[in-house]
């Protein structure tokens, strides 16, 4: 194909092309078409919504909170004495209970402690011995009733004496727990109040939380709490045990502590745990799916949808929510529809609304 048939052949074109242009505008004068905008079609025809029924449900207000696990209760079990361990009875992880011994000091090296010990050991036998002996000769008549009480205080006080040196040389746990730190070793010397071993309670645990001062007012003492973790696939129930009664001057947050039964020691110390605490907690109240819930300026309303589809705005009183539904103080009734999707488009009250669901 030579240029100038190339060129006669976009002259052609062109001059096609120009003609439909003319032609179309030539129909469309001819032909007037009415075009509606959408809000034109909307107020014509009705606007699309999406609608959810007021119904009853149980609403459960609660906020959630972040905190580290902590054993309900901890002690360092330390010597009262300087003296060498001749026994150390636990080791890490082992569980005690309240008087268990954790270690054995020596007493037999020649010391201060030692002499007390013997002395002690040895009036409490005595002590025993007289309060018997005055008891059966009491019995038989043959002492006074103010003896035999004399004796047996005696034989108090003794006992008492030699528990306390018992305590020193047999070291005790003073609480219920687990052995969570052990610092000495047999025939290591310790001194007087040197740790020996770290006691910790885990049958409870204790979570520390922060709460900031526009929740604190809902917080209270009993409050139910569920409490998860990333590594353990289940919920643990515990209450609101303290609450401070001062903020964080850094932070101004208020310190919530929580405590949680762990009777299968399943929770650790240094856990990172999630905390629910249940605020409110309503039953078969009337409530709206929060999207259908609009508020202007503090003013509160629902759009709602009557059989005939007429689109009506009603205001509304609201109480608590979980964050999903909201309960209905005031302005439903059970079974109407609200309109959650969409209301936006509603120009005026006379509407009428297509159910798009």
């Amino acid at each position: 194909m030579t240029k100038r048939m190339k060129t006669i052949g976009i002259i052609g074109l062109f001059v096609v092309l120009v003609g439909a242009v003319l032609a179309f505008r030539i129909y469309e004068f001819n032909n007037p078409q009415v075009f509606y905008t959408n809000e034109a079609l909307q107020q014509e025809f009705g606007v699309p919504v999406e609608v959810a029924a007021v119904e009853r449900r149980d609403i459960i207000d609660q906020e959630a909170f972040t905190g580290t696990i902590e054993g309900f209760s901890q002690t360092e079990v330390r010597s009262e004495v300087s003296q060498k361990v001749i026994a150390l009875k636990v080791r890490v992880g082992s569980r005690v209970s309240r008087h268990d011994t954790i270690a054995v000091l020596d007493t037999k090296s020649v010391s201060n402690a030692n002499l007390r010990y013997v002395q002690t050991a040895a009036n409490y036998e005595d002590a025993e011995l007289n309060f018997q002996r005055m008891k059966n000769l009491y019995d038989a008549g043959a002492i006074s009733k103010q003896q035999l009480d004399q004796a047996r205080l005696n034989y108090d006080v003794q006992k008492a004496n030699y528990e306390a040196v018992m305590s020193a040389v047999y070291v005790e746990s003073p609480i219920d727990g687990m052995v969570t730190e052990t610092h000495v070793e047999p025939g290591d010397q310790v001194s007087v109040n040197q740790p020996i071993a770290k006691v910790v309670r885990f049958d409870k645990v204790k979570i520390k939380i922060p709460v900031n001062e526009s929740d604190i007012g809902r917080v209270r003492n009993g409050q139910s709490c569920i409490v998860t973790t990333a590594s353990l696939a289940r919920e643990f129930n515990g209450n609101v045990s303290e609450i401070s009664l001062s903020a964080d001057p850094r932070t101004r947050n208020f310190e919530v502590t929580v405590t949680v039964d762990n009777p299968e020691l399943l929770l650790r110390a240094g856990m990172f745990a999630n905390v629910r605490i249940i605020l409110d907690r309503r039953s078969k109240v009337l409530a709206i799916d929060k999207d259908a819930l609009i508020n202007n300026g503090g003013d509160l309303y629902v759009y709602t949808v009557s059989s005939d589809n007429a689109i009506a705005k009603k205001p509304v009183s609201v109480g608590s929510s979980d964050g999903t539904y909201f309960e209905v103080l005031s302005g439903l009734s059970e079974g109407e529809k609200v309109i959650t999707e969409g209301f936006n488009n509603i120009q005026s009250d006379d509407q009428k609304a297509i159910i798009i669901q």
